[in-house]
Parts: structure tokens; sequence; C-alpha cells
């Protein structure tokens, strides 16, 4: 018995690799250095104390898609009564990784996506990651690219900074554009996205100083 409550020791756990919390989801999920996610050991709902458990993974769609839904594994998870469908590399790197940010891509070294072991997974801008596979970067929307220049922040886009914001974000280029086109327009994104930097740099230097 443990605190009044019946503990179910008929089934033994079953083998699991070493385990590390998952801070986003508060410790209630666990991923494994075998590329796992687990539920966290707990009470369920008749009381009943139970074991860590491996949760189920899937690949959900047909093929893949703009986010490669048909290629990566999922699971669901449950934090605060709020249920969510999440990338398992993403979670495993979040466990594991030190250099893991959310808006990072978390590239796999040998190219299986299901391959969510930490040693097989690497955090990098989103331009890196075009460049890892030969897209061409002007692709890269503003957004995203901003790790390029160093901008690393706990809120990337706090008020003050709007004015650059707006500025950089004119120019992305549209989908319309033809080659010269494209390149003019990352051109002025490029320029656009230095001078943001250096403002940033300024303000947080002058705030320093203050």
């Amino acid at each position: 018995m443990r605190h009044g409550r019946a503990v179910d020791v008929a089934s033994p756990p079953e083998p699991m690799p070493e385990l590390r919390p998952i801070p986003s989801t508060g410790g209630l999920y666990l991923a494994g250095a075998d590329g796992s996610v687990w539920r966290a050991a707990g009470f369920d709902a008749r009381g009943v104390w139970r074991p860590p458990k491996r949760c189920a993974t899937r690949v959900e769609g047909g093929g893949a898609g703009r986010n490669h839904r048909g290629r990566y594994l999922r699971v669901n998870t449950t934090v605060r009564g709020v249920q969510k469908d999440r990338p398992v590399h993403r979670l495993v790197a979040e466990a594991w990784l030190d250099g893991y940010h959310p808006l990072l891509v978390v590239h796999h070294e040998n190219h299986d996506c299901r391959d969510n072991r930490p040693e097989n997974l690497r955090c990098m801008t989103r331009a890196e990651h075009e460049r890892l596979h030969g897209h061409d970067v002007t692709d890269v929307d503003v957004a995203n690219a901003r790790y390029d220049f160093e901008l690393r922040r706990d809120d990337p886009w706090p008020d003050p900074y709007a004015p650059e914001r707006r500025e950089a974000q004119l120019a992305r280029p549209s989908r319309r554009a033809g080659p010269e086109g494209r390149r003019d327009r990352a051109a002025a994104r490029l320029d656009a996205l230095i001078g943001m930097c250096v403002s940033v740099n300024e303000r947080e230097n002058e705030d320093g100083q203050r």
C-alpha cells in the first residue's frame, strides 16, 4: 500500500532505456536513449500506481506533405487536459540535446526519419538545414532565417523591434516572383535582417549602459 492506494505489482515493468524528462510536458513524459517516448510513472484515474509506460507511435498522412507528416513518427501527449499530436524526434531532442530551441530544426544525421536516438539528432537553423539538403536558402523566410544572424532571444519579436520586423517582412519574396525577382528580394531581406540585428544590438548596449 502507498498513501492508502493499491499498488499494482501483478505485471513486472518492461525493460526501459535511460530516460530523461521532457521539459515542455512538465515531466509527465520522458524521452529514452533509444529514441522512444514514455509516460512517467504515477497513479492512474482508478488510484492504481503505474510504472513508466512506452507511448505508442505512428506515422500520420499518406505522403510527405509540407510538415513531412508521412515520414516522421508522432505521439499523442496529454498535459493538463490538453491533447497534442507531437513529433517524436523533437521531444527526444528537447530532453537530450543542449542546443535545442523550439524554433530550430531537428535534423536526422543518417537521414532515417524514424531513427530518433539522441546521437542521430542535431539542432540547426532552417537556413543551415536547407543548405545541407542543397536547397536555395533564398526560399527561407525571415522568421526562421533570423537565427543565422545570432538574434537569439527568449522572445525574438518584442514590441520595441516591431519597425525592424515589419521592414524585414516586407522583403519576403513573392511566390510568383521569377528568379531575378527572388534574388532581388533575397538581397533586400538580407539587408533588412542585418539592419534589424544591428538595431537590436545597439538597443541592448544602450540598456546595459543605463
